[in-house]
């Protein structure tokens, strides 16, 4: 069993739910007894969003199909490293819900 597999079987549903619920709007719960650290998000897709608290500035870069699309292995390195000194350790990017009955509009609303 791998450290990953062992962590989620001992995680009770209280922590497992904290975890993913988050300790405020750019961080996730911490789980000590574990030690699973708490972990900082910044919001995507097109760079490091300064979270409003601690006077971090945003950083905007452009969005990973973009930058994919250069085949540009240096720019998106260099890209990488911009990121890193924002010190989040995940970036939420965009989720695709066109499947989804509720958001019949949603490529409408997305060229509008």
């Amino acid at each position: 069993m791998d450290k990953v597999e062992y962590l989620l079987k001992e995680l009770s549903i209280e922590e497992a739910v904290s975890i993913i619920t988050g300790s405020d709007a750019w961080h996730s719960t911490g789980v000590d007894r574990l030690s699973i650290p708490r972990l900082k998000l910044t919001d995507g897709p097109n760079g490091a969003r300064g979270d409003g608290v601690s006077g971090e500035t945003s950083a905007c870069f452009p969005c990973g199909i973009a930058l994919g699309s250069t085949w540009d292995v240096g720019l998106i390195k260099e890209v990488g490293i911009n990121a890193k000194m924002s010190e989040f350790h995940a970036a939420m990017g965009l989720a695709i819900l066109d499947d989804m009955p509720i958001i019949l509009n949603r490529r409408r609303q997305v060229s509008e």
